[in-house]
């Protein structure tokens, strides 16, 4: 979880408290889910279930609906990591085995990205075409929206 925060911070700081309305919603699902699986609360000490929901929420773009991430969450939980026997006994990554349900599930829900393409950041720098480095800065390539 103390790995997760650095990138949690520049996710609030690129998208906005949205993120942490995701993050809540991601864990609060993986929990209950992971309740509801094992019946004991000492399942939870490992916080597992806490950072895979935390990786659901920070998988999706920050206008994802927040019940799209719990249900994400809780087929993480449910399906990826209980049903193959449970915290290291599971053949995929459970947060991503949530991402893609609910991309499957609801392509057009993650599909609304702010994403421009374009020339990459080192092309952008290698072939500045007589434009400063302040310039070159400031292109879509060292932008902030989605996908950068």
């Amino acid at each position: 979880m103390l790995a997760l925060m650095p990138g949690i911070a520049v996710s609030v700081w690129a998208s906005g408290p949205q993120v942490l309305v995701l993050i809540a919603v991601g864990i609060g699902a993986a929990v209950a889910t992971e309740l509801a699986c094992t019946r004991s609360v000492s399942s939870l000490r490992d916080l597992s279930a806490c950072v895979t929901g935390v990786l659901v929420a920070l998988t999706v773009p920050h206008s994802t609906p927040p019940e799209l991430v719990a249900v994400g969450s809780a087929i993480a939980i449910g399906l990826a990591k209980h049903a193959y026997g449970g915290l290291g006994a599971n053949v995929f990554n459970p947060a991503m085995v949530g991402y893609v349900a609910i991309l499957v599930a609801f392509p057009q829900s993650l599909a609304e990205w702010d994403a421009v393409t374009g020339a990459t950041a080192l092309d952008q720098l290698s072939y500045r075409g007589g434009a400063t480095i302040d310039e070159v800065w400031k292109s879509p390539a060292f932008g902030l929206f989605g996908g950068s």
